[in-house]
This record gives structure tokens, C-alpha cells and sequence, in this order.
């Protein structure tokens, strides 16, 4: 009886084994199962989105842009003829940089008579780590002298004890300036023209009239700048704009060069002139977070902010400060306009990149900002540091803030932010053609791409030009702004999406429109399947509706059959562009989103490129930050619609929407 049972038993036990032994066997096959189906849905998608790029291209092409009139406001903008100030602080510094050298101020010494100051080199490791070097002490008449780094920890201190004094006199800052570096020129590329691109984060074409007024006016009147009136973004984000300035690419297109999300210095301008013989730095004001939101493997350029402000942070943070707004007694700003303006005083050529984005980050008042750059524009045109310099003054897109982008109108503005050029003396003799080319250039399509190919052929370097043409088109996509530009040239042969386009006339959408409902209804879900994937985000829900706009794209037809892809005989289609403005709750979150309807398909397509927030998120992402980093970063952009595009895709969430047959209703979460 007992060795029926233990049999019985040892039974029991085989049969639990193998039943959950089965099943977690089993489990990896749903994954799997659900991977081929996902990879099935984004093969149809990515045909979805190849003929929508066709089909835009063979409607679009040579058609050219008209650009919106945007209403300026110059009857409230003074340009005034007053002399221009600059931005002072209530804190003093005792010690100042220039060139090489750091040195305390004779007012410090006057007031305290005898100072000793101990520098500490900041030695850049890579973009997350650095160290300090053990202190060196100097009389306070003795100048320190920049050698391993180009930024310095100082602390100081009044030798001399006075009576009745409670507490010795002290001064704690971080300094930079420029150490000596010896760069090797190329023969006969000693007189290659220099290059200074400095970089206003959200700042529209319009807002730099009403709140940069001293610097347009230097800009335009004194200096002869083109301001490009058809500049367009080409997506979301700094990156948009900064990847296809620097590089000549998108981000998506630069992933091959990547290794473990670490940039490679060599893709980029400051790279590639730095083989030319140029000095080269780049300045940005986020030490956590790049501009580029992506970190280089080594240093990229001779001169690199970024150990000095990591520093600073450490600094402010074991003070207990709250902000982290200046650099000792500067504010940031500051500090990234007299390093500018510092670095062109140097004799080597030279090529710098400087990136503010601290005191646009929120809608504050600009006038130091101005007067500082107006400044810089006036000491550099005076000395003759511009004659043989190609100067940039940009601004990576327009105004981000939702109180200046309320009206249809206003949000254009957002796709068109400040691009002000100034040719150098020297490429103006050598090529009388290139101004007239360039002011005429100013009222076409034009978009960061070009503003790539323009620096390579400003400072002869044509052979490095990306010359990579959308599938279909006769257009690089990427043009030189010192050669002619085709007028006929449309967004599409720009490589610019519909929901970033500023060519579109849009009309509204009455709300009878069946078109109304579903074009919120994709944007809608397309958001809320976002944020649905983490359990900590709250769920969205519209709140209200801003508006729908509808550009109606004429009679697009393309004889194509798709049957490898499951669209059996697809002719004759037609496309329309719905343009989506809604605000979500919680948080009232704004949301703009473009919707593409494929009549022959009734499907309504989104993606992520064409779906932004533009409002702030302020302090609604700190639940999550610490525990999932990843939701700061933005989704990687869709590859370039064409058989030339890089070979490697990162797939893009694409939601489809087809109210007619539920075999045309596709969704694939990211």
C-alpha cells in the first residue's frame, strides 16, 4: 500500500513537472510569436510611410514654398541709437582669465593688500567623469598659467588678519580660459576663413526683432547679415537641428557610427576642421544632459566647457544651492558669450560652436543677453576679427513656450526659427557671386542641411559635403547657400516632414467633418499608447481641442502595386495632412500631431516624428527619472524614405487608424 502511494506520489510530482516545465519552455514563443508579428506590422508600415514620401514627392516636387507672413510687431520694437551697456553682477570675482593666463584683479588687491590663491586644474576624464588636481599655491601678484586644462578651481584668501575683523575675507570660483595648443595646417590652407556659430536655443525670427533688438540691429545694419526668412526645422528637439549642422546627417543616419549611444568627434565639423589645422571648441550650457543628448567618446574639440560646469554643479550642490544659474560671480550666459568673444581673439584659425540654452530654457527677460551680444558683434567688427570670419547667430528652432504659440499662426512661427548669416570680407573678394547668391537664397526653402553644406564650402572643404538626394528627387538634400538654390524647391525635396512644414496653407475643419473626430482620435491614442507602456505614467485624456487643420494634397496618384506587402492592386490614392491640437489631462499637456489619411486605405497614419509636446513638462517626469533615465530622451527618428538610406533602421512606433476594416487596423506598441 505504502509503495503504491510513494508511486503515486513520484507520479504527481513527474506530471507538475512537466505541465510547468512546459509552460515556462512556452513562454519565450509568445515573445516570439509577438516579435514576428510586430516585425510583419512594421514592414507594412514602413510601406505605409515609403508611399506616402512617394506620393508627397510626386505632388510637391518643383513646387516651391511659400512662406507664411508672420505678423512682427515692429511698431513695439525700438531699435534704439543709445549707447549699449553691460550685464554687472552684485558678487565680485576676485580672479579673471584671459588667454593662458589667471591673475586676481588689482581692485581685490588694492582693497585686501596681501592674497593667496591655490588653483586646482579641472581635467577632463570623459563626458561624465573628471577629476581636480592637488592644488597649487601663488602669491596673489603671481599669474597662474593654463596648461594641462583650460579650466581652473581657485580659492583665495586675505593673508593679513585686521583688527576688529570677525572673519577672514575668502573667494571660492571656477575659471576658464584658453590654453596653448599647437595645431598642424595644411599647406596652402594657412588663410582658410575662420568660423564662429553661435547658437540661441528657441529664439523664432520673430522673436529675435522683438527681443534681441540691439543685436539685429548690429547684425543687419552694421555687419550686412542675410537673415534667412525660408529657414525651416526638419523635426523636433535641438538634435534636429544640431545633427544635420554638424554633420551633414540626422541623428538615425549617424547610428552606425555609434558605439554604446558614444558620438565620434570625426563625423562632425569641428572634427573634420580640426584635420584642416582650425582650433576648434564647442560651448554648451547643460552639463547633465547634452544638447545633443548623446556623449562623445573623447574629447571632441581642443576647447570643451563641459568638466567646468560639471564641476560647478558639484560646487553649488555641496553649497546646498538651489540654482545652478552662474559660473562664480557670471552668469552662464555671460560666461559663454565672453569665452566666445575671447576665443575669436585668437590668431590660429579657428572654429567654434557655441550653444546657449540656460536663460532661454524659460521665458525670461533678454536684455542683458542682448546687450552682451551686441557687444561682442561690436568690439569683434571693430577690431577686425570679422574680415576673414564666416559668423553664424542662429537659433535651433522657434519659441517653445505654448502663451507665444496659441494661434495657428504663432505655431508656424515654431518652424521657423533665426538664421542670420555673415559672409567674411575675404570670400566676398575671392567670389563676388557668393553675397548676391546668398541674399537671394534668403526667400527660398532652406533648412539646417544647408547650413552644413555652406561652412564646408565657405572654408574650401567642398569634397566634404554630403551630397545624399530624398528617393526621387533631383535636389541634394543639403545646398550650399553661396550657390544658387532652385526657387521651385519643395519641403519634401528638403527632407521635411508635412507637421514641420511651414510652406502648407492649412484651413480649419469644421467639427461635422468625419475627419475632425478621427484625426483627434489617432493623435489621442497614438499619446496615450506612449505613455501607457510604464505603470507609473498616468493615463492621458483630451482635455479640449485647440483646433484641426486640413491641407489637401491634389490628386496624388501612383500606379504601384504593393501585393508582396498585402495591398493587392493599390492605384489611384490620395492623401490628405490633418494637422491636431489638443490639450490632455492630467496636466492640461499640450500635444500638436499631423495625421496623414490614405483615402484608398481609409487609414489614418501618425508617427513619432510628426507627433510633439509643446509645452513644458516641468517637474511631471521626476516620479519616473530616477527609476527609468530613458523616458527623458526623445525616440530615435524615422530613416530617410529611400533605397540610399543607411541600411540599419531603428524602428518608429507608427500608429494606424482605420475605421473601414479591421484588416487595416494596425498597432504596434514601441
Amino acid at each position: 500500500m505504502r509503495t503504491s502511494r510513494r508511486r503515486m506520489q513520484v507520479i504527481l510530482v513527474i506530471a507538475y513537472l512537466l505541465i510547468f516545465g512546459t509552460l515556462y519552455l512556452l513562454m519565450p514563443l509568445k515573445d516570439v510569436c509577438v516579435d514576428i508579428k510586430l516585425e510583419s506590422d512594421m514592414r507594412r508600415m514602413k510601406t505605409l510611410l515609403r508611399l506616402t514620401a512617394m506620393l508627397r514627392m510626386k505632388g510637391e516636387k518643383g513646387s516651391g514654398c511659400t512662406m507664411p507672413k508672420v505678423h512682427t510687431f515692429l511698431e513695439n520694437i525700438v531699435l534704439t541709437n543709445g549707447n549699449i551697456s553691460r550685464t554687472t553682477s552684485a558678487e565680485r570675482d576676485w580672479v579673471t582669465c584671459s588667454a593662458d593666463k589667471c591673475f586676481v584683479l588689482q581692485d581685490i588687491l588694492n582693497e585686501f593688500k596681501a592674497v593667496e590663491c591655490y588653483y586646482s586644474d579641472v581635467i577632463f576624464i570623459n563626458d561624465y567623469e573628471h577629476y581636480t588636481t592637488f592644488p597649487i599655491k601663488l602669491d596673489g601678484r603671481e599669474r597662474y598659467t593654463l596648461e594641462r586644462s583650460d579650466h581652473v578651481k581657485i580659492s583665495c584668501v586675505q593673508k593679513t588678519f585686521r583688527p576688529f575683523q570677525l572673519f577672514t575675507p575668502r573667494w571660492n570660483g571656477l575659471k576658464a580660459g584658453f590654453r596653448k595648443v599647437s595645431v598642424a595646417v595644411p599647406r596652402s590652407r594657412e588663410d582658410s576663413p575662420n568660423v564662429l556659430i553661435l547658437c540661441l536655443r528657441s529664439l523664432s525670427h520673430k522673436d529675435a526683432l522683438q527681443r534681441l533688438p540691439h543685436t539685429y540691429k548690429v547684425l543687419t545694419q552694421k555687419l550686412g547679415a542675410v537673415v534667412l526668412k525660408g529657414y525651416n526645422i526638419i523635426d523636433e528637439g535641438p538634435q534636429a537641428a544640431l545633427f544635420p549642422i554638424l554633420t551633414g546627417k540626422t541623428e538615425l543616419e549617424l547610428n552606425n557610427a555609434l558605439e554604446k549611444d558614444e558620438l565620434d568627434p570625426k563625423y562632425f565639423l569641428f572634427g573634420q576642421l580640426h584635420s584642416d589645422g582650425y582650433r576648434t571648441a564647442y560651448f554648451e550650457d547643460l552639463p547633465l544632459l547634452s544638447t545633443l543628448q548623446l556623449h562623445f567618446r573623447r574629447q571632441p574639440t581642443d576647447h570643451y566647457l563641459r568638466p567646468l560646469f560639471l564641476e560647478q554643479r558639484e560646487m553649488s550642490e555641496k553649497c546646498r544651492q538651489t540654482t545652478h544659474d552662474c559660473v562664480a560671480a557670471a552668469p552662464i550666459h555671460s560666461q559663454m558669450i565672453n569665452l566666445t568673444h575671447q576665443f575669436s581673439y585668437i590668431r590660429d584659425k579657428r572654429f567654434s560652436f557655441t550653444i546657449i540654452s540656460n536663460i532661454f530654457s524659460e521665458y525670461h527677460d533678454l536684455v542683458a543677453v542682448d546687450n552682451e551680444i551686441s557687444y561682442m558683434l561690436n568690439s569683434l567688427q571693430a577690431g577686425g576679427f570679422l574680415v576673414n570670419t564666416l559668423l553664424i547667430v542662429m537659433s535651433d528652432r522657434g519659441s517653445m513656450f505654448p502663451e507665444l504659440t496659441m494661434t495657428h499662426q504663432d505655431a508656424v512661427g515654431e518652424r521657423l526659427p533665426f538664421m542670420s548669416i555673415v559672409l567674411p570680407d575675404t570670400l566676398k573678394k575671392a567670389r563676388p557671386d557668393a553675397e548676391k547668391f546668398l541674399r537671394t537664397n534668403a526667400n527660398v526653402l532652406t533648412t539646417p542641411f544647408d547650413i552644413h553644406s555652406t561652412v564646408l564650402d565657405a572654408v574650401g572643404l567642398k569634397r566634404l559635403i554630403n551630397h545624399y538626394k530624398v528617393a526621387e528627387s533631383e535636389l541634394p538634400r543639403g545646398m550650399s547657400l553661396v550657390q544658387p538654390i532652385p526657387a521651385t524647391r519643395s519641403c519634401v525635396e528638403a527632407d521635411v516632414l508635412p507637421h514641420w512644414c511651414a510652406c502648407f496653407e492649412w484651413t480649419q475643419v469644421p467639427w461635422s467633418d468625419p475627419a475632425f473626430a478621427q484625426s483627434i482620435r489617432t493623435v489621442a491614442d497614438f499619446v496615450h499608447d506612449r505613455v501607457s507602456e510604464d505603470v507609473k505614467c498616468a493615463k492621458r485624456t483630451v482635455a479640449s481641442i485647440e483646433w484641426v487643420m486640413r491641407y489637401n494634397f491634389q490628386k496624388q496618384i501612383i500606379q504601384q502595386s504593393y501585393t508582396e506587402n498585402g495591398f493587392d492592386n493599390f492605384t489611384n490614392t490620395s492623401i490628405e495632412f490633418y494637422q491636431v491640437r489638443l490639450i490632455m489631462r492630467p496636466g492640461r499637456a499640450i500635444f500638436e500631431g499631423t495625421v496623414t489619411l490614405l483615402k484608398k486605405l481609409r487609414a489614418y497614419v501618425t508617427t513619432e516624428r510628426e507627433v510633439s509636446r509643446i509645452d513644458s513638462y516641468s517637474d511631471e517626469a521626476k516620479c519616473v527619472s530616477a527609476t527609468r533615465p530613458h523616458l527623458t530622451r526623445p525616440p530615435p527618428l524615422l530613416p530617410p524614405m529611400s533605397p540610399m538610406a543607411p541600411p540599419t533602421y531603428i524602428e518608429s512606433p507608427i500608429f494606424i487608424l482605420s475605421p473601414a476594416a479591421a484588416s487595416n487596423h494596425f498597432y504596434v506598441q514601441c
